[in-house]
């Protein structure tokens, strides 16, 4: 039956009803509504998704159009065909407008991170994003040339593609960047250190140690190890303040002249504890300066037996000797420990899958057992334990890194290669790539990686 509105439709064009709900008058009521409806989801998007969706939009708005004058003519029919012709258009519409819709957040997404590379490329990350800038432009050619095509759908795509890897790109950014803020205070230092002495007097052997491992560290920044880059760069500048602190307190201590004349000696002790007093260590160096304080005491009360005073100076300033250089060591210790738990939940959070976690976890116990150590004052053990740990946060970023790259897209490439039917030799490529992967030959990882994505 039609509606008081549809009849009142009919008899104003003279239209005779030939078939109730069936009729040509309940199709094109139906076929309006439905070309309207899409135009005004269209309508109610952003301007620019509109732009995108012209090609679609145009021809069926001009088809509403020509449909209305149609049926305003009484030629129902011909109004019905107009409509229907569009039908399969219109559910193109639908499609498209979900995935432009996508395309533009994904777009929006693109941009950021690609101004954000581009702002470090610009400044003293450069060097770590180079190659990552390079394959977001090639990203964003082949962005807009799917845009252009109107295929959405390879857009995303495009957008998609570096999206893993930017947080950690952008971490490698700020390690190269900290390198080279850490390198201009070195050289600022060393610089001053040499103005108040040819070559820096008694600071020449600690600079030129601090020189060589700045070697070291553009050495690591030249292989893409920006973690290895920073860290050694880093050590570098503590080894310089460190360095040239223990010389003035040893030339304070005067650690080969032995006390002769107790009054001064005891003077020159105390205003080296009161030194080492001033600089930051842990409990157990804090608990080693509270029993060389009771030692100078002990000495004290010994006069005016002076030689039993000045026997008991002397183990004194042994015992400043000894602590001295576990406190230097304690800083160097102190600055790498605090730099690998900072890098290691970097690591954490930027891994995909967990696919470090073998590394987070190995870390995590190198770093334990590092400060058990120092809890007995054996800092050279705990700096062996901290350089491990080093080691192998790079392997481990390395991996990660190798992961988003090939590994995780090589991954899904065989995943669909299975559901193609060919699962045979799918899963054959998968378990090679895993195992790989697995052992750490990130070499044979990223060659079976590579393949899997070239179809080989």
């Amino acid at each position: 039956m039609l509606t008081q509105t549809q009849q009142s439709f009919l008899e104003r064009f003279g239209i005779t009803d030939r078939g109730g709900s069936g009729g040509a008058a309940t199709e094109y009521d139906a076929l309006l509504s439905e070309a309207e409806d899409r135009l005004s989801r269209v309508r109610a998007l952003p301007p620019r998704a509109g732009q995108l969706l012209k090609d679609l939009t145009g021809p069926i708005a001009a088809a509403v159009t020509a449909a209305r004058k149609a049926a305003a003519q009484g030629a129902q029919d011909d109004a019905v065909g107009t409509l229907s012709a569009q039908v399969t258009l219109g559910r193109k519409l639908d499609r498209e407008v979900d995935t432009v819709t996508e395309y533009l957040r994904e777009a929006k997404g693109f941009a950021a991170r690609l101004a954000e590379t581009r702002a470090q490329a610009r400044g003293h990350g450069a060097a770590a994003v180079e190659d990552y800038l390079k394959r977001l432009e090639n990203d964003d050619k082949r962005r807009q040339a799917a845009e252009a095509r109107g295929e959405f759908d390879q857009a995303i795509i495009a957008c998609e593609a570096q999206e893993a890897r930017h947080a950690a790109m952008m971490q490698e950014a700020g390690r190269a960047t900290n390198c080279n803020k850490v390198r201009h205070e070195i050289e600022s230092e060393i610089a001053r250190l040499e103005s108040h002495a040819p070559g820096g007097g008694n600071a020449r052997p600690v600079i030129a140690t601090v020189r060589e491992m700045m070697n070291d560290a553009d050495n690591f920044g030249k292989s893409a190890n920006w973690v290895g880059a920073a860290l050694t760069m880093r050590k570098a500048r503590t080894e310089l303040q460190l360095g040239t602190r223990g010389l003035e307190l040893m030339e304070k201590l005067r650690p080969d002249e032995e006390a002769t004349e107790f009054t001064r000696a005891h003077v020159q002790i105390l205003a080296h504890i009161k030194a080492l007093q001033g600089l930051k260590s842990g409990g157990p160096i804090q608990r080693e300066l509270r029993r060389i304080v009771e030692m100078t005491k002990d000495a004290r009360k010994a006069l005016p037996d002076e030689n039993k005073a000045l026997h008991l100076l002397n183990q004194c300033r042994a015992a400043c000797i000894d602590l001295t250089q576990a406190v230097l060591e304690n800083g160097r210790y102190a600055s790498s420990f605090k730099q690998l738990f900072r890098q290691r939940d970097q690591l954490r959070q930027v891994q995909q899958d967990k696919c470090a976690q073998p590394e987070i976890k190995r870390v995590t116990k190198l770093l334990r057992e590092a400060d058990s150590l120092t809890r007995r004052l054996d800092f050279p053990a705990a700096i062996a334990q901290v350089d491990a740990a080093a080691k192998t946060l790079q392997t481990g970023l390395r991996a990660a890194h190798l992961y988003a790259d090939t590994v995780r897209p090589a991954r899904a490439a065989l995943a669909r290669l299975a559901q193609g039917g060919d699962k045979t030799a799918a899963q054959s490529g998968l378990n090679a790539l895993d195992e790989a992967f697995r052992k750490r030959d990130l070499k044979r990882a990223d060659s079976l990686a590579r393949a899997a994505l070239d179809g080989g």
